[in-house]
């Protein structure tokens, strides 16, 4: 049997890009965390259980982890206005995805992580169903501090889908910080909605 001699390294956990809502927001976070899946152990067993005195372990309910995404405080509001839709205080600018239960704040996120090269170009990816923002916080404010204020946003969601991407995301990265720094987040979703839609449904 040949020996397989292509090195493969594996990825770097500081580059990854994460969309929200197909392509409605998108852009640079410095923590993306809580992407964790698991299941609940039923123990059972019969009295003529053929494998010795031990338990028979089922696999019960599929627990998800609230998924953590954390950046620097700036003018964009995108987070804090899809939060409003769940807090009651805004109606308008509605986030849709067809695949959600219901349209509305519940919308899908997917994290990608970023190969090496420039254009980076998207390898695996996990993708969050049915999420809605759980909370909004801001780190603690210091009036003798030298810091980068921070704000993060607590998703919960009903389920996590791995898999590959494959699409150059520089258009993308771009596009997000246009919107961060015009605070409008409106060029990220007209991109997302041509291109970079099609490698997430």
């Amino acid at each position: 049997m040949p020996i397989n001699t292509t090195v493969q390294d594996p990825y770097r956990n500081f580059r990854f890009v994460v969309d929200i809502g197909g392509g409605r927001l998108a852009g640079g976070f410095t923590k993306a965390s809580g992407l964790k899946e698991s299941s609940d152990e039923i123990l059972y067993r019969e009295g003529n259980y053929a494998f010795g005195i031990t338990h028979k372990k089922v696999p019960g309910i599929v627990k998800y982890d609230d998924v953590v995404l954390t950046r620097g405080a700036s003018d964009n509001m995108d987070l804090v206005n899809w939060r409003r839709q769940v807090a009651g205080c805004d109606g308008s600018d509605v986030v849709k995805d067809g695949r959600s239960a219901d349209y509305g704040y519940r919308t899908s996120v997917t994290v990608f992580l970023l190969e090496r090269g420039d254009p980076a170009t998207p390898g695996r990816r996990a993708k969050i169903w049915r999420a809605w923002p759980r909370g909004v916080e801001w780190s603690p404010l210091e009036g003798k501090g030298s810091d980068i204020l921070i704000e993060s946003m607590t998703i919960a969601h009903e389920g996590i889908e791995w898999g590959q991407g494959g699409l150059n995301v520089r258009g993308l990265i771009a596009g997000a910080v246009t919107s961060a720094i015009y605070g409008g987040g409106r060029g990220v979703a007209q991109f997302g909605r041509g291109v970079f839609a099609d490698i997430i449904r």
